[in-house]
């Protein structure tokens, strides 16, 4: 039986153009596959078996259908599309071998191809910093921060002309309510495929960049509803937010994150030029500032700050901090990296979004409850639309810290900037907390760190700073956090976690925070 895998796919070569224009070939779990050999190998076991085991998914045919497959000359397209997801380097001949020694051998140039990449997404893993660095130089002639560096560090943004404001705006729940609009139908995306590769990004990234993919438990991945950027919009102070349409996740993951693979491959391939010439994903540094050309999906990133700190559990002693975290390679975005609480991804709490769901303040609140007190229902996407308002988590948030004449917290915008790595629109915002004030309002509230915070093995992953305007900066510089690590890896500073912490150093005393 393990010798003919054609019994698996007899009928199936009709099929794949059809399977590859119809069906989404996206499945949450694609990317964790290593690489071909280990499918294949695990394949071959299932066949012996005549069962199927391929990682822990819910999403992977039965026993009946394995077998079904096996005795029927024309496989059900629920089988089908899981094995086209599962091989999405598939070719024609592959469905012609008489065995399986020939189905393998047919892939060792798939295998090859991938092994041409692993280097390159390994270094956009492993060193970002470095990464940034080529990729402002390319952008040099076009991008217009240097007026924006601040305490001695080059802001690590790309910018335009008033993307960061010149005064901080109070964000609040009306403070957008002027420039909000419904989103635009949803887009979709020319494929764009590395080098020898057919599948989207998205099947590859996290695969080839673990070192050793089982230490780490990869963070789930959902293709769901995002908002992407089209327009910038200003007030007479600087940026204010966007007008939107609606895309996918994987949208943005093989359109922007990509940049950072091919950026990477030319680093890797070319360490002794200083700037590469136009590559052909990324095109010419111009073409930064079109917001259209990929799936813009911005990040909001929050700086928060807690003034009067303290709890009975805590090892620090009472004072004003604020909060930092390592992303480490369970997460799919900026692995191994020093970034600011909370942060995430700008989207509907809901499919079907109403131009209220697209203001900032929302995700600011959403990933606020979600990563500082653990509201892990808040992570997920429900199919339909529901009032964000009224969701009971956010409420009680929002009472306790944003509510009344004088709230416990104070939120402001800062601005935007484009990651100079993958293009990502990257927001700046900052949340003041009167600790003792939200107490007073809530006696039992405790911060209580979601998975992506939580200490595992031993290790933690966030870190308390002692907030002054200096200390903003050096940990801005970063090179200096060693979070969760057992050796003596000196972690880089996100883009985006840089850039806000140099906005709220330089608007340090206009945001009314005590002297250090």
């Amino acid at each position: 039986m393990a010798q003919k895998p054609n019994q698996l796919i007899a009928g199936f070569q009709p099929r794949l153009e059809w399977l590859a224009n119809n069906l989404d070939p996206n499945p949450a779990y694609r990317r964790f596959i290593s690489d071909g050999n280990d499918i294949l190998t695990a394949l071959e076991q299932a066949v012996e078996r005549g069962e199927f085991f391929v990682g822990e998914t819910k999403s992977i045919p039965g026993r009946r259908q394995w077998q079904n497959a096996l005795r029927d000359d024309r496989p059900s397209p629920i089988f089908l599309k899981w094995l086209y997801a599962l091989f999405p380097d598939l070719l024609p001949a592959h469905f012609e071998a008489p065995t399986l020694a020939e189905f393998l051998h047919i892939g060792a140039e798939i295998q090859a191809n991938r092994e041409r990449w692993r280097p390159a997404i390994r270094y956009f893993a492993e060193h970002r910093t470095e990464l940034a660095i080529t990729a402002k130089e390319y952008y040099r002639e076009v991008d217009e921060s240097a007026e924006l560096n601040f305490g001695g560090i080059m802001f690590p943004l790309l910018a335009q002309r008033g993307w960061i404001r010149r005064v901080p705006l109070r964000l609040d729940e009306a403070s957008e309510a002027q420039y909000l609009k419904f989103p635009e139908p949803g887009r979709s995306f020319k494929r764009l495929c590395l080098d020898g590769l057919k599948g989207d990004y998205v099947a590859y990234k996290g695969a080839l960049a673990y070192a050793t993919r089982k230490v780490v438990r990869p963070e789930p991945q959902h293709n769901g509803e995002i908002f992407c950027a089209k327009h910038v919009l200003q007030d007479d102070f600087g940026f204010v937010g966007f007008s939107y349409y609606l895309a996918r996740y994987f949208s943005y993951i093989n359109t922007c994150e990509l940049l950072g693979a091919e950026l990477a491959d030319w680093v890797v391939s070319h360490r002794d030029n200083d700037s590469p010439p136009p590559l052909s994903f990324r095109g010419k540094p111009s073409a930064a500032f079109d917001l259209e050309n990929r799936a813009a999906y911005p990040g909001v990133n929050c700086l928060t700050i807690f003034l009067n700190y303290s709890e009975r559990k805590s090892l620090i002693g009472r004072g004003n901090y604020f909060l930092l975290h390592k992303r480490d390679e369970t997460q799919l975005q900026a692995q191994n990296t020093v970034h600011i609480v909370p942060s995430g991804g700008h989207q509907g709490w809901a499919k079907g979004a109403r131009a209220e769901d697209t203001a900032i303040w929302r995700t600011m609140m959403r990933e606020f409850a979600e990563e500082l007190f653990d509201m892990e229902d808040l992570a997920k996407q429900p199919e339909t639309w529901g009032d964000f308002q009224r969701h009971k988590d956010v409420a009680r948030i929002k009472e306790t810290f944003f509510g009344a004449i004088n709230p416990a917290a104070r939120a402001y915008l800062h601005g935007f900037g484009l990651d100079p790595i993958t293009l990502k629109p990257e927001v700046l915002v900052s949340i003041v907390v009167d600790w003792e004030a939200a107490k007073k309002r809530w006696p039992d509230v405790r911060l209580k760190f979601n998975w992506e915070l939580q200490s595992q093995d031993g290790t933690t992953r966030h870190q308390w700073e002692r907030l002054s305007k200096d200390n903003l900066i050096v940990q801005a510089r970063g090179g200096i956090q060693t979070i969760g690590s057992r050796d003596d890896t000196f972690l880089g500073t996100l883009p985006a976690g840089a850039a806000c912490m140099m906005e709220v150093a330089r608007h340090y005393e206009y945001l009314g925070l005590p002297a250090g």
